[in-house]
């Protein structure tokens, strides 16, 4: 046979009804394939149970009429079909590829955690080894795994392989009763199904939309494990839920808080993941693995945010060209908009627009596969080079209010933010004026004193001397005839010129003094329990806190620090000279006697001449 250039791959959608009229469009599909220059049929056969009688019969209608034809397939909370939601039932789709170099290969899988690694060390060996493989996508049942590895693993697939895909569902959301299939495998839960699309002249893409917005300060993941959600800022997760958005712990609860996921950043890509259920202990059900220690915050679907951004998005779907739209949309959309289509219908002025609501949704961005809730991945597909056709241009209805208009969701929002923002440095600054001397920026002498006490505390439990800090007490010599000749003015110069001086030696030659940004985020962000730290003791007198430091390295950071401070010019006060006391902690010694040895240290220090480093 003569090697063709393809025309394009073209899709035909039925929605199944009885078998004698499926098996009558299955016959008609054949003829037009007869009539045609056809490389590969793929079916997707969709269903909103996995124990429809109806499947069986798709199939073995399918296989009897096309039997070279493939099919994949999975049970859904609902089927799209030219863009919108068909109703209940089995929808099919059939993919007709007209290059001869086109390829289209399926792998079923049991999908279990003991078999997890081989499983997927399998495909992408099949995949890394065969460069003419372009796209893949996969059907999974979820239920009850985490599906970290298997991001994880399939990320090491070849970057330019676009990967897509959904996890099987049924209509009542039901996550225990769901199956996946293929042509290469049974009806089955605990699996998995790979399509492999090929070809020098396939092209695919595939992205996500989410247009959810964050809403309110950040909060902690305190404690989780996979996708159950114990604590949130190290309260029971549902009071965040109850207590900001009034939301009760009954039987609307899911449909209630599905308009507000967390929203939280997984490699690099902004993630939602919704709560499905709410336990009794006030721990929340997930409907993906949460990560503990991470910042999440509450968001909120807005109808008009989210129709904005499907609108921006079809200009990339536009200028793909593509033959075919698959749609894998989270079945909390699918609630959010009360089973309207109006985000999935646009689709069809471009081509023609399937898919599926699914338990996740998997797309890959970047080296990283990701699985995401509430959101929708989109893929395109096409054979052959863009064909541009005026009478095939991405268009929304009602498109030219949504550039032009703010919703009054969003309104409310951004004043919520707003105010959560103007808050929320109001309570930064009163924590740290609770702790920070105003002029030299170092901590005062209660907040050093706390840091002295933990540190020793927590290096006398450890039980490794290696643990113990050491301390260097600062005194600047002849303060007093400073402000007497120079004024007050000049004075505080000098305290901050010596702040300045022990921040940049703590920086360079502390052992963690380069962990901190040595400013106010520090105590923000928590940074200011990391390393050295150093607070104002009294009027020209200051504690320097070194944790884990021997005394002959703090010995040596403390004479650095008085050759240093002895070298500025101060512009009244030309050169002046500091004293410092430095002592390490010993075992059996409480925190008070520490600092009253550092601190006789430093008066001997003031009391043999001056300008001077003694030890205690």
């Amino acid at each position: 046979m003569t090697r063709r250039r393809c025309e394009q791959m073209r899709v035909f959608e039925y929605v199944f009804k009885d078998s004698a009229e499926f098996r009558s469009e299955v016959g008609l599909l054949k003829e037009w394939c007869n009539q045609h220059h056809v490389s590969n049929v793929l079916f997707h056969i969709y269903s909103t149970t996995n124990d429809d009688p109806a499947i069986g019969t798709v199939i073995q209608t399918i296989s009897s009429v096309i039997p070279r034809a493939l099919y994949v397939g999975c049970s859904t909370s609902g089927n799209i079909i030219g863009g919108e939601l068909s109703g209940p039932g089995v929808a099919v789709t059939a993919t007709v590829f007209e290059d001869d170099d086109t390829t289209v290969e399926i792998h079923q899988y049991s999908f279990t955690e003991e078999n997890e690694a081989d499983m997927i060390s399998k495909i992408v060996d099949i995949v890394n080894y065969n460069d003419s493989i372009k796209a893949i996508e996969f059907l999974v049942t979820i239920e009850e795994l985490s599906m970290t590895k298997l991001c994880e693993g399939l990320s090491r697939i070849r970057h330019e392989v676009n990967i897509f895909g959904g996890g099987a569902l049924n209509e009542d959301m039901d996550e225990h009763k769901v199956c996946v299939f293929s042509k290469v495998g049974d009806i089955t839960g605990h699996s998995i199904v790979f399509i492999l699309y090929g070809g020098r002249n396939l092209h695919s893409d595939a992205f996500y939309i989410e247009g959810w917005n964050p809403l309110g300060h950040k909060l902690k993941i305190t404690r989780s494990v996979k996708n159950r959600l114990y604590e949130l800022d190290g309260a029971p997760a549902y009071d965040t839920y109850y207590n900001y958005l009034s939301i009760k712990n009954d039987e609307n609860f899911f449909i209630n808080s599905l308009g507000f996921p967390l929203m939280m950043d997984i490699n690099g890509v902004k993630i939602l993941r919704a709560p499905t259920a709410c336990n009794d202990d006030g721990s929340l059900q997930m409907t993906a693995d949460v990560i503990e220690n991470a910042s999440v915050n509450l968001s909120y679907g807005d109808p008009w945010t989210i129709l904005r951004s499907v609108n921006e998005s079809g200009l990339r779907v536009q200028d793909f060209g593509p033959q075919s739209v698959r749609i894998f949309s989270c079945a909390a959309r699918r609630a959010f908009w009360d089973s309207s289509s109006k985000e999935t219908k646009a689709f069809t002025s471009v081509a023609p627009t399937t898919g599926l609501y699914t338990s996740g949704e998997f797309v890959r961005t970047g080296d990283f596969i990701n699985q995401h809730n509430v959101t929708m991945v989109i893929a395109l597909m096409r054979e052959g080079d863009v064909i541009r056709d005026p009478d095939r241009l991405f268009h929304m209805e009602d498109s030219t209010l949504l550039s032009g208009q703010v919703s009054m969701v969003n309104r409310l929002a951004n004043f919520l933010d707003k105010a959560t923002k103007e808050l929320e440095e109001a309570n930064n600054r009163l924590t740290i004026m609770a702790v920070v001397d105003g002029l030299s920026k170092f901590f005062n002498r209660t907040e050093i004193q706390r840091k002295i006490s933990n540190e020793v505390m927590g290096a006398v439990s450890s039980g490794n001397d290696d643990n113990l800090p050491s301390l260097i007490m600062i005194d600047i010599d002849n303060f007093k005839s400073v402000n007497d000749c120079c004024g007050h003015s000049e004075g505080d110069k000098v305290i901050r010129g010596l702040a300045s001086m022990v921040k940049d030696v703590l920086r360079k030659r502390a052992p963690g003094g380069d962990r901190r940004k040595w400013d106010s985020r520090d105590i923000i962000d928590g940074y200011a329990d990391l390393g050295p730290s150093a607070g104002r003791w009294g009027g020209e007198e200051f504690m320097i806190l070194l944790p884990k430091t021997d005394l002959s390295k703090a010995v040596e950071i403390a004479e650095i620090m008085r050759l240093e401070f002895n070298k500025i010019n101060f512009p009244q006060a030309g050169h002046q000279t500091i004293s410092l006391g430095v002592a390490r902690a010993v075992r059996g010694e409480n925190v008070d006697a520490f600092c009253a040895r550092v601190d006789s240290a430093l008066y001997e220090a003031k009391k043999s001449g001056k300008n001077r480093v003694v030890t205690k």
